[in-house]
């Protein structure tokens, strides 16, 4: 999977490359396609772990984001532009969209090394409760039957 080159270029003390909070704002714009006066971040970087909150166009977000493993963007209300922003940078769509009743805000996430097990993990995880799963990959959606309880 090849991110954007700033996803993959700074490096911290702990020998770690990040993404920074500007640089998240500078690639949804540069590569994303987003707007830079709509579009605030605010959040840190430390080790391999990006956590930010942001505003694009009056939409709330929250985003967290593991390098060569996952991005995990919450929204307010969902927004394509802002979803495919974050698309273009990683190189891949979505795989699942879920919304949890308690707030009612769908949540989304891109899975660079095993979105099928990921999948089987979540829909475990929300078996027994009343978390609208979707599986919105690119390839064909695991079998729910394979969920074990281990």
């Amino acid at each position: 999977m090849e991110t954007t080159e700033s996803c993959r270029s700074e490096d911290d003390k702990a020998g770690y490359e990040r993404w920074t909070i500007e640089n998240v704002q500078k690639d949804l714009v540069s590569q994303g396609g987003l707007r830079a006066d709509e579009l605030k971040i605010s959040g840190k970087a430390e080790n391999y772990l990006t956590i930010g909150d942001g505003n694009y166009k009056g939409n709330n977000f929250h985003m967290r984001w593991v390098k060569d493993n996952f991005l995990v963007v919450i929204v307010e209300q969902e927004d394509s532009e802002l979803l495919n922003g974050f698309s273009n940078i990683i190189g891949k769509k979505p795989f699942v969209r879920y919304v949890h009743p308690a707030d009612n805000k769908p949540t989304f996430e891109w899975d660079m090394k095993e979105a099928d097990k990921r999948y089987l993990q979540l829909a475990k995880k929300f078996r027994d409760k009343d978390v609208r799963l979707t599986w919105i990959g690119q390839e064909k959606a695991p079998n729910i039957d394979d969920i074990t309880d281990d």
